[in-house]
């Protein structure tokens, strides 16, 4: 699964772009200093970088979302790629069916109210719910976002199919 100098290319070729964005460079660099002071992400010591197990270095890449109200740019870790061996970090990995399709079906067959939220620093949905009442979900919402907040998670948006509920940068 090495894939050493297919990471080292891809990162030179990622900083001779950067260099010629200023801008995307120190946003870029703040976005990733960011995920490190928070332990989501961290430089691995040199004397850990050699291995007799199978060693994958994931080449990352920025997104970058004007239209995004909190994260305008992001890394995305390219865990598809494959290294010298032909073999990719996400050949080890099991994919399970999408249940959100038929579990938002249920739901709503059900007359359960559904709320999504959207993590700031998560960078998929995170959590479908749903509750009885309009109290419940408000409840479940202020509950959400102590416990998001608490982790360095603040969820920027919600979503609720009642009106009552207040409404978030509505998904």
């Amino acid at each position: 699964m090495d894939n050493k100098a297919l990471a080292i290319k891809r990162a030179d070729n990622l900083k001779n772009r950067l260099g010629k964005n200023p801008s995307l460079e120190s946003g870029y660099d703040a976005v990733l200093q960011d995920l490190e002071e928070k332990g989501i992400v961290y430089e691995v010591p040199v004397e850990e970088l050699t291995s007799e197990c199978p060693v994958f270095h994931p080449p990352h890449r920025p997104v970058v979302r004007e239209a995004s109200t909190r994260t305008k740019i992001r890394p995305v870790f390219d865990a598809p790629v494959k290294g010298l061996n032909g073999v990719a970090f996400d050949d080890g990995m099991e994919a399970g069916p999408n249940l959100i399709p038929s579990l938002i079906e249920r739901m709503l067959s059900f007359g359960i109210l559904e709320w999504l939220g959207n993590t700031k620093n998560m960078y998929a949905n995170g959590w479908l719910s749903g509750a009885d009442t309009e109290e419940d979900i408000e409840n479940m919402i202020t509950l959400a976002t102590e416990i998001m907040n608490k982790g360095g998670f603040p969820l920027s948006k919600w979503g609720s199919n009642s009106v009552p509920v207040p409404q978030a940068d509505v998904i």
